[in-house]
């Protein structure tokens, strides 16, 4: 007989919205308590963090994860400059500051993985 160990199901899943360094408000997904292990989410190009709603679910629920729209994107703002990978690691690192998130897990995919090396080149 196969025992499996049931893990305990994450926290509901909120949103918010933080100004980032340049007063580009950021709108973000978030689970799991604020001082767990950090794991940001960052989407592809014309996606949003709803790309993660099926995902964030099924995370551990010690976890605090976080998922922002990033700038142009999903329920962020759209301004009319500052579409730069670098911009977007910039806005991703203001948000940590905003949310003291010393430290965290960048996970990224399609455009969000080139976001993610520019935040581990800024911050590593």
């Amino acid at each position: 007989m196969v025992h499996f160990e049931v893990a305990a199901p994450a926290p509901p899943m909120s949103f918010a919205e933080v100004a980032s360094g340049d007063g580009v408000h950021i709108h973000y997904a978030h689970q799991g308590p604020p001082d767990g292990p950090a794991i940001i989410l960052l989407h592809g190009l014309s996606d949003s963090s709803f790309s993660f709603s099926r995902v964030m679910p099924l995370l551990p629920s010690e976890l605090r994860v976080i998922a922002p729209d990033l700038r142009g994107h999903g329920h962020s703002a759209r301004p009319a400059t500052g579409y730069r990978v670098g911009d977007h690691a910039g806005d991703v690192l203001s948000m940590m500051d905003v949310l003291s998130i010393p430290r965290a897990v960048i996970v990224g995919h399609s455009m969000g993985s080139f976001v993610a090396h520019a935040i581990a080149e800024r911050a590593p």
